[in-house]
């Protein structure tokens, strides 16, 4: 019996501020289940400004699915009649409650106190092709920093599958620090007027969001942008991005290296390429465009040069993979 009453008051001195953040790193039905262990933890469960949702990978049956939905869809509408602020927003769901998430989608954004927002729509291979909407409220939060937003299949396999974000979205999102979208189609008006809106965006990660154009310019405080692509004629510019220190391209179906028009990228120091050509011309603009580079990454499709000299004192460290499988004389002379 001391040794309960030893716990319990152990976990009363757990200071009040504290226990939110504890409940905010468990998914909300554990963090419901903090409610018994006192009187502070059951208070501060119904008030808690982090929410996160994950789905159970397997449900043993429909009924606990559906219980599962009906709990969901229970907290999030008790929060909204409480008016109980909601700071942070995590939600990974089937799309087969697709029109549950975009009630929750609509209601959680609309908050002015918002400032994560990450939602991933899974589908399984059966469901391959149907297609998700984001609301077009989704980038109205003036308070928003991150957004993370993912169409994830079971199966890795799968390519072709995408969710679209709307034509026309309110973007009210002046705050927004990170942007990553996963198998989001998204257009090339919409993306201009993301980044001419969100000028304090840190990082950007675009993965095969079926753009031909990817166009950032005049954002002073990026320092990371990835992209990750299977367009055969991508076209990258990047331009006014002084603080950029980390740039990846990606392609994962691409048998030739594109041009590509980046006139801010004096600062990188990270630079990872996939689908290039070793070349004179591709050499000289690793030297010209990156003088101080730290982490090169390359995975090469073709090598037409017989022999290559890679010299570079500021390099720390450099990884090739060669698609070709043929012989390659390399010299490599990079002190550091």
């Amino acid at each position: 019996m001391e040794k309960k009453l030893q716990k319990i008051s152990q976990l009363d001195d757990v200071p009040v501020d504290l226990i939110p953040l504890i409940q905010s790193l468990l998914p909300v039905k554990d963090a419901a289940r903090t409610c018994v262990l006192s009187k502070s933890w059951l208070y501060a469960w119904s008030a808690t400004p982090h929410l996160r949702f994950h789905k159970p990978s397997q449900f043993s049956n429909k009924l606990k699915q559906s219980e599962y939905m009906m709990f969901m869809n229970r907290t999030i509408s008790n929060y909204v009649k409480d008016n109980t602020p909601i700071e942070s927003f995590d939600l990974k769901l089937h799309i087969k409650a697709a029109s549950l998430a975009k009630k929750w989608i609509r209601t959680v954004a609309a908050q002015s106190c918002l400032k994560q927002l990450s939602l991933q729509i899974c589908y399984v291979t059966q469901l391959c092709g149907r297609l998700f909407m984001f609301p077009d409220g989704i980038l109205s939060g003036e308070n928003l920093r991150t957004l993370l937003l993912r169409y994830h299949s079971s199966s890795s396999t799968i390519w072709l599958s995408y969710a679209s974000m709307s034509p026309n979205p309110v973007i009210n999102c002046v705050s927004l620090r990170i942007l990553e979208l996963d198998c989001v189609k998204i257009s090339k008006e919409v993306l201009d007027r993301l980044i001419t809106t969100c000028l304090l965006l840190e990082k950007i990660t675009l993965s095969y969001c079926f753009l031909k154009t990817y166009k950032v310019r005049n954002l002073r405080y990026l320092q990371e942008l990835e992209i990750y692509s299977t367009d055969h004629d991508d076209i990258l510019i990047v331009d006014d991005v002084p603080g950029l220190r980390l740039f990846t391209y990606y392609n994962g179906f691409q048998h030739k290296f594109i041009s590509f028009n980046m006139q801010s990228l004096t600062n990188v120091t990270e630079l990872s390429l996939r689908g290039v050509i070793i070349d004179v011309a591709f050499l000289e603009m690793i030297e010209s465009k990156f003088p101080f580079l730290k982490i090169l990454k390359l995975t090469i499709q073709d090598w037409p040069l017989k022999r290559l000299d890679f010299t570079r004192f500021s390099l720390k460290k450099l990884a090739l993979e060669i698609r070709e499988s043929k012989r390659i004389d390399l010299q490599v002379y990079s002190p550091n």
